[in-house]
């Protein structure tokens, strides 16, 4: 099946890229639609700015749609563009548990006569998290909006001990494991099917009382040996 991953540059539509090619998807494109609002219900925003430079990381072309406020018209007309460019079958999506997206994008999908590709679709959250680090995912954090969730954590790469530290917090707090309610936003910097890894240097910034980010000044794309999976 021909795909367009709808990407972020965040762990979980790097995963879908990831399993898409594994299981013999044929991916054209990347794509984002760039929300109006930062407040987006249905798109992610923080780091958008950054999304160009996975075009080299991952080898693929990225298709970056300008809201324009209305969220659902946004992604069909999107789609519409991609398939009349690329001639896909469908899209992959990283999305995991929640059901106002994926319901708004199946239904979408559904009226263009294309497919979805979710292969995190309700799996176990906590062991997701704990293959990341063990499949060779390396990522940051870069945005934090929950109670719970240590600021320190912000731009360091996620290894299994901050996994196992972030999954017992969770508990303690209540907030989303792989952050699928928006506690938290994240980054890829190297992958087992990247091309380069991306290097990157930022500051932390405190925005609001539970609300900090990684603010990110530099941002290049370091040669590696191809990965032996490709």
């Amino acid at each position: 099946m021909k795909l367009c991953v709808l990407f972020t540059g965040g762990k979980d539509s790097m995963f879908a890229f990831h399993i898409s090619k594994l299981v013999g998807h044929e991916i054209e494109c990347i794509s984002a639609v760039k929300p109006k609002s930062p407040d987006s219900m249905l798109y992610h925003s923080p780091g958008i700015e950054h999304l160009k430079i996975y075009e080299k990381a991952i080898g693929l072309p990225l298709f970056l749609y300008e809201g324009t406020g209305n969220e659902e018209l946004d992604f069909e007309e999107m789609l519409k563009s991609i398939k009349l460019e690329y001639n896909i079958d469908g899209v992959a999506t990283g999305a995991i548990d929640s059901d106002y997206q994926f319901i708004r994008f199946q239904l979408i999908l559904r009226r263009l006569g294309l497919k979805m590709f979710a292969p995190l679709w309700h799996k176990d959250q906590e062991e997701y998290m704990r293959r990341l680090p063990k499949y060779g995912f390396k990522y940051i954090i870069t945005k934090i909006s929950a109670l719970g969730i240590p600021h320190s954590l912000l731009g360091k790469e996620i290894d299994d001990k901050a996994t196992e530290n972030i999954i017992n917090l969770s508990k303690k707090y209540g907030f989303n494991p792989a952050f699928e309610g928006g506690e938290a936003e994240t980054m890829v910097l190297d992958a087992p099917l990247m091309r380069c890894k991306i290097d990157v240097k930022g500051n932390i910034i405190k925005s609001s009382e539970f609300e900090w980010y990684y603010s990110i000044y530099d941002i290049n794309c370091l040669e590696k040996r191809q990965s032996t999976m490709e």
